[in-house]
């Protein structure tokens, strides 16, 4: 069932002037046929503005579903340009790395870098700025705005385009500070 503003509408007319067609679309006509016309074309047109909706439609609830994914994921997601400045992070993200919204975080223009504390780990991030690295998956120490350094998994990819050009970079970050602790803990459990 499709609702008032999705139906389309098709002006039939004999009004074949370009300034015609142009005020029929800028009226909110989605298509024009001038009159005289075949019931074959008529029939083609409503069929396709059938699917053109269909289509819209499933892409809205295809998009709606993904962004849940994304905002209601527990790991850190985000999305750095081909320099690594941070440009979208989910929920968790902004949570994971100590901020209250995600404006907030993202408006520091922060780069990849910056979320790790070793110089060995922003070494490697470094390197797939370069191009000489296409992904990296590995714990380390991240800092959160606090300070506080906490022990937390990435994992990101370099995204190209169809001429493998990178276009940007896309991530994960996940804080595995307790699974540590729990590691450490049963090592020296095993230890005495």
């Amino acid at each position: 069932k499709s609702s008032f503003e999705e139906l389309p509408i098709i002006f039939l007319t004999a009004k074949n002037q370009p300034s015609d067609i142009v005020s029929g679309f800028k009226q909110g006509g989605n298509d024009y046929i001038v009159k005289p016309f075949s019931s074959d074309e008529l029939i083609t047109r409503i069929q396709f503005h059938q699917h053109l909706v269909i289509s819209r439609r499933n892409l809205q609830k295809a998009e709606t579903k993904y962004r849940q994914i994304f905002e209601r994921a527990v790991e850190g997601i985000f999305q750095a340009d081909s320099k690594g400045t941070i440009v979208a992070i989910n929920p968790a993200m902004a949570a994971i790395f100590g901020y209250k919204s995600l404006s907030e975080m993202i408006s520091l223009k922060m780069n990849i870098r910056d979320l790790v504390s070793n110089k060995e780990d922003k070494q490697q991030l470094f390197g797939m700025l370069e191009g000489s690295i296409r992904s990296l998956n590995f714990d380390a120490w991240f800092s959160q705005k606090s300070g506080y350094k906490f022990w937390g998994s990435i994992i990101i990819q370099v995204i190209t385009d169809q001429s493998e050009e990178q276009v940007h970079l896309e991530g994960i970050v996940l804080d595995i500070s307790d699974r540590r602790q729990r590691e450490i803990a049963e090592r020296e459990k095993e230890i005495a």
